[in-house]
């Protein structure tokens, strides 16, 4: 199986993904995920990959148990406290590469620029959720110049809420 790296993330009209200090919760509105096909999506994916401030927003509002059964990655410069044990860290100036299989960049904006700057990302669904915030941490510290130049826009779905995906390709030259 050949390497890809997606994105499935959701952004808010005005480009953000978090909120001020990092804060997630104006994704709360729109209830659960698995209404915008992300059951599916999940199946295909063979390990999760996120920077510090997403793993730690996940252990703060999982609940008790680790969310994901695929193995998880976490790209930091400073350890984990007793991460749960399908979890790992990577400490490395560089995005980490695995050898195989779909590798989910499961957020946030640093990391996947990170990886749109290597060139390494394969694939997105961008959801779009209705509502701005304003402020806080976008999903592209570019404005979408990056991703723009090295993806294509290929399909569009509307789903319930006002939510809009776009689906994007890599380029080929």
């Amino acid at each position: 199986m050949p390497t890809s790296y997606v994105l499935y993330i959701a952004v808010s009209e005005d480009g953000f993904v978090a909120g001020e200090n990092d804060d997630m919760s104006w994704l709360d509105q729109f209830g659960d995920a698995a209404g915008c096909g992300y059951n599916e999506f999940i199946e295909t994916v063979d390990r999760i990959l996120m920077g510090r401030k997403t793993y730690n927003w996940i252990l703060q509002n999982a609940g008790e148990k680790w969310p994901y059964e695929q193995p998880s990655t976490v790209w930091t410069s400073t350890e984990l406290k007793d991460p749960p044990t399908t979890v790992s860290a990577v400490h490395s100036a560089e995005p980490p590469t695995f050898d195989n299989g779909c590798t989910w960049l499961c957020g946030g904006g640093q990391t996947i620029m990170a990886y749109l700057k290597a060139g390494l990302i394969s694939s997105a669904r961008l959801f779009t959720m209705p509502t701005k915030l304003g402020k806080g941490a976008p999903l592209f510290s570019d404005g979408g110049d990056l991703f723009n130049a090295q993806m294509n826009l290929t399909a569009e779905k509307d789903w319930p809420m006002g939510v809009k995906e776009k689906i994007y390709e890599r380029k080929t030259d």
